[in-house]
């Protein structure tokens, strides 16, 4: 007969074990926290009133916004966007247990959602300055001096709930991405392959770097590796190696600090993983050679990745080194496209000699 202490420690255990067998309920938690910072103050910022020809902008006593106020007044649309990755990524990750993908599509949901709201004051500024100026004159600005002059005499600040939101929002992706990997196995030959890649991935970046840059940056074949991960092993192993081994070697290699990891680096390099969510549409097919399917969702995969990597080092350019939000797309797109454009050519060229690679050389 077991004692008291021996059933009530038995008792702590199952609940245990059955938090580790389904994650997703803690992610799902860590979700509904976080989308309770909707109702916190999310920005805080001094109202702008404009008046006379020319325009002047008087600014007010400073306020907060939280998420009802913003959609009263003004529909905010890249906060309500990260409410809705946050949704998603939620109701994403109930479905883990039977499909380990879509673990990894939380985590990834909830990384973006999450740099996105650290960038609510400017997103509410920006989208303030553009509806000021278009009731003001019927028109949108065509140039960025009245946003510029906007933003900055309303002087916005990140408020406790879009901090608070974003913290949960990446403590369920940490969680996501356990889940993603409880359903998978990792064996000592994808181990090794993944390192080899990895490494192959460090060493073209280290080669490229002697190359002259363009005005949008360097042009560069690094990620191809990363790409190939991502097809053979699925996107929680693809993110593991761009966003987490990749990511942090060549954030120290660069020497631009370690506070530009979580977006120039964790979240651009690591959004390679995206295209191993078609890893069924290019991989899988009956015949090994080159075919229209396999090319479209190889340049639909490397679009997504492109779009990922705009937002990473956007928001990096935006909150790292004070640009406006035209100027780090402006900067970051071109070299975005560059970049996976030119691993993407390549990928497809080579599709059909990697299709039959990886026939012969399978992922078990």
């Amino acid at each position: 007969m077991q004692n008291p202490d021996q059933i009530t420690e038995n008792n702590k255990k199952g609940k245990i074990d059955w938090l580790k067998s389904r994650p997703w309920v803690l992610v799902v938690s860590l979700c509904v926290l976080s989308l309770i910072g909707f109702f916190l103050p999310l920005v805080a910022a001094k109202p702008i009133t404009i008046s006379g020809n020319p325009i002047e902008l008087v600014a007010g006593s400073r306020e907060n916004f939280n998420g009802l106020s913003m959609i009263s007044g003004l529909i905010v649309w890249p906060t309500l966007i990260c409410y809705l990755l946050i949704i998603g990524a939620a109701i994403a990750s109930i479905f883990g247990n039977k499909k380990s993908s879509l673990y990894s599509l939380s985590m990834i949901l909830l990384i973006v959602g999450g740099v996105l709201l650290l960038l609510s004051n400017y997103f509410y500024s920006y989208c303030n300055a553009l509806n000021a100026y278009s009731k003001l004159t019927g028109e949108l600005p065509d140039k960025y001096d009245f946003i510029d002059e906007f933003i900055s005499k309303s002087e916005p600040r990140l408020g406790p709930g879009a901090i608070i939101s974003a913290c949960f929002s990446f403590a369920a992706a940490i969680v996501s991405f356990s889940g993603a990997f409880s359903e998978e196995r990792i064996t000592v030959r994808s181990m090794t392959e993944i390192a080899m890649l990895s490494a192959a991935a460090i060493i073209l970046d280290v080669i490229f770097h002697y190359i002259p840059h363009t005005s949008f940056g360097s042009i560069s074949l690094a990620t191809l590796p990363l790409f190939i991960i991502a097809l053979r092993h699925g996107p929680a192993k693809g993110f593991m190696a761009s966003g987490l081994i990749y990511g942090l070697i060549t954030c120290f290699t660069d020497n631009y600090g370690l506070y530009t990891y979580p977006l120039d680096y964790l979240v651009a390099f690591g959004g390679i993983c995206v295209i191993g969510f078609f890893r069924k549409q290019i991989m899988e097919t009956e015949k090994a050679g080159y075919n229209i399917k396999g090319e479209i969702f190889l340049f639909i995969g490397v679009l997504c990745a492109c779009c990922l990597r705009v937002i990473g080092s956007g928001a990096s350019s935006v909150i790292n080194y004070g640009y406006s939000i035209e100027a780090a797309l402006a900067y970051n797109i071109p070299m975005a496209l560059l970049s996976y454009g030119l691993c993407g050519v390549v990928l497809m060229a080579a599709y059909g000699p990697f299709l039959k690679l990886n026939k012969t050389f399978p992922v078990r």
